[in-house]
């Protein structure tokens, strides 16, 4: 009989996520940042990028299927800020780019009060998740893509 290692996925789901785990390994480093259309991509501050990398894989060590689904609050929040260097944005998506934005530069930074943004409501949650989804597939498709040109 052969023995049980350590940690060895045990049931369907365990399996399903184990093999998750390794098909999408690398994709917390390789997801391209997703940034509004008008050539501000190359204006993201080199520290966010990192907090963004740097979430993707907390996320993707507490929960690959979430990480699947939905970017994190850094990356939506540079994607609010390219929008926002295009045009002004709506007062929910300013609340929604001040919460993702609050979400993680808090723990280096002394905000400014207009974005002390701790909580949102329904309308401001609904927008942040689907951006959060919208940017994921986003990402998702653009790597399929680049997999299939090497």
């Amino acid at each position: 009989m052969q023995r049980k290692l350590f940690g060895e996925p045990e049931t369907k789901a365990e399996i399903r996520i184990a093999k998750l785990r390794k098909k999408h390994a690398g994709d917390a480093i390789t997801f391209p940042i997703i940034v509004m259309s008008g050539g501000w991509g190359d204006v993201i501050p080199e520290e966010i990028k990192d907090f963004i990398q740097l979430s993707r894989l907390k996320q993707f060590e507490a929960d690959v299927e979430d990480f699947l689904e939905f970017a994190v609050n850094a990356e939506v929040a540079a994607y609010l800020m390219t929008a926002s260097l295009s045009a002004p944005l709506a007062r929910v998506t300013a609340q929604v780019y001040f919460f993702a934005c609050n979400s993680f530069m808090t723990e280096t930074y002394d905000l400014p009060d207009f974005l002390n943004v701790t909580t949102l409501n329904n309308e401001e949650e609904d927008l942040l998740n689907k951006l959060k989804r919208d940017i994921r597939r986003s990402q998702i498709k653009n790597l399929k893509k680049a997999r299939k040109q090497k």
